[in-house]
């Protein structure tokens, strides 16, 4: 294969032509671009057979040992970016134990006081029920056969489930006695004294009281009245009675007797 002539631009100096197997070597001429020296050397390997190796360069370094190079510079940014998320993240979920540990203590707190709620609310009313029922069992033990029935009891469910009673009451019979003041006076003594039994009595105990006071003396006056018509009667009966039995007239004149023989 004939080989162009610009292959031999550049060559030496030389009384003799130089063989094509050395035209791989010739250097290029100062001004002339060396791509058209590569050039020839492959056309010369493609016509006399494998190419020749490219010449040797200097060692070049590696681009992104550079920490100044525009990829250095970008992937220390990335690196830092991602320091910053990591602590980002590490300060959230800081933050989210330090709620979670103020939420339990707050929780812990509440938990105590209704604790104490509880507690205070229990022996509260274990102390009105104790109250109640000792007071319905004064009730009762005074009424004696006046009674009309057991105690009953208004019943409150405690935070324990227990059932407590907070109110109460008790029937007692406060008719009179027809046609007989002096046992109704005495049956009002006993309502009366039924009502008043308990250490600290109700108001409806108090009207209880005050009405069977009345009803008392009312039929303690009817009693009395009962008591001095009898006295009336009585005493007309038994001034009659001496009349008719006295030996003087109703003039007062004595009675004389004819006597026949």
């Amino acid at each position: 294969m004939a080989i162009p002539a610009v292959t031999t631009i550049g060559a030496e100096s030389s009384s003799s032509t130089p063989r094509i197997g050395e035209l791989g070597r010739i250097r290029p001429v100062q001004g002339i671009p060396a791509a058209l020296g590569l050039f020839a050397g492959r056309s010369e390997g493609a016509a006399s057979g494998p190419a020749a190796a490219p010449p040797a360069t200097a060692a070049q370094p590696r681009r992104d040992a550079d920490p100044r190079r525009p990829e250095s510079l970008l992937f220390a940014g990335q690196a830092r970016a991602g320091t910053d998320q990591a602590r980002a993240g590490h300060a959230r979920e800081d933050q989210a134990l330090g709620d979670l540990a103020e939420a339990r203590r707050r929780l812990a707190q509440r938990n105590n006081a209704q604790s104490a709620e509880v507690v205070r609310m229990i022996e509260l009313l274990s102390a009105r029920d104790a109250e109640v029922r000792a007071h319905e069992a004064a009730h009762v033990a005074a009424g004696g056969s006046y009674i009309t029935g057991g105690a009953s009891y208004t019943l409150e469910r405690g935070p324990d489930g227990r059932s407590y009673a907070v109110g109460g009451e008790v029937g007692i019979d406060t008719q009179p006695v027809p046609g007989r003041p002096e046992e109704t006076a005495s049956k009002m003594r006993i309502v009366k004294a039924a009502a008043l039994a308990p250490i600290d009595p109700s108001a409806a105990d108090l009207a209880v009281a005050a009405a069977a006071a009345s009803m008392e003396a009312e039929a303690m006056a009817q009693a009395a009245a009962i008591r001095a018509e009898e006295a009336t009667r009585g005493s007309e009966v038994a001034r009659r009675y001496g009349e008719a039995a006295s030996p003087r007239g109703p003039g007062g004149s004595e009675k004389r007797v004819d006597m026949v023989a």
